[in-house]
């Protein structure tokens, strides 16, 4: 059983939007480019940021296992191998990306994939099951993983969540965000992570941060810059 305790500051409160504001997916995993999931011929499915923070996941399968057709196992700790419309594999079929880069070269696949990826701050997850475009190359012959970061508020605000567990489970979240100036907006995020786990071996710990900087430089050009930090034992 975890336990978990969550504060959120924010300058303004916005209202949920109602069923009919709520906008279509646009998802940009197939072509790099922000399009619609109902004009796309392949089997992708989106899970958002008020998706993960409810799940809050200890271990990736917390969360990817709430895709159909997507099974990702648990080795202990946070190792894993994945299952994607076909069985659990080490196989290199899968390709992990952050934020649309892969988190490995290609010939250099494992099936930990998801390791160096901090999944529980992630603010969008998109999944492909099955064969991925061209653009990404021979390891995305099964599926794609592309984990988003969250883009910076567009007003100051915070976040605080610390958790406490059996079998050791201590884990804190911490997330600032919001305006530098008229043309560059910051989020910063932290997890500390340490468990024992249920079974013999499988204790581990997490030590990742990010840093986003999000700029504006023409009305037509934005850069987006992303830094990112793990250590995982």
């Amino acid at each position: 059983m975890i336990f978990k305790a969550i504060l959120l500051l924010a300058s303004t409160n916005l209202p949920a939007a109602t069923k009919e504001e709520q906008p279509e997916v646009i998802i940009i995993t197939s072509s790099r480019q922000a399009q619609s999931l109902t004009n796309l011929a392949e089997s992708v499915s989106v899970l958002n940021e008020q998706i993960i923070q409810d799940v809050s996941p200890g271990h990736p399968a917390e969360l990817l296992n709430r895709v159909s057709g997507v099974h990702v196992n648990d080795l202990g700790g946070e190792g894993h191998m994945t299952a994607i419309r076909q069985p659990i594999t080490t196989g290199g079929v899968y390709l992990f990306l952050e934020d649309g880069l892969p988190t490995r070269p290609t010939g250099f696949f494992n099936h930990n994939g998801l390791y160096e990826i901090d999944i529980p701050n992630s603010g969008r997850v998109e999944v492909t099951k099955g064969p991925g475009s061209a653009l990404y190359g021979s390891d995305a012959i099964g599926g794609i993983f592309n984990i988003l970061t969250p883009e910076p508020s567009a007003d100051l605000s915070g976040r605080i969540q610390a958790e406490l567990g059996s079998d050791g489970w201590l884990r804190g979240l911490v997330g600032l965000s919001g305006p530098l100036n008229d043309k560059h907006s910051v989020r910063w995020q932290l997890n500390r992570t340490q468990s024992d786990g249920f079974r013999e071996e499988a204790d581990y710990t997490r030590l990742s941060s990010n840093l986003r900087l999000d700029s504006e430089i023409s009305g037509q050009w934005q850069a987006k810059t992303l830094m990112s930090f793990g250590k995982i034992y």
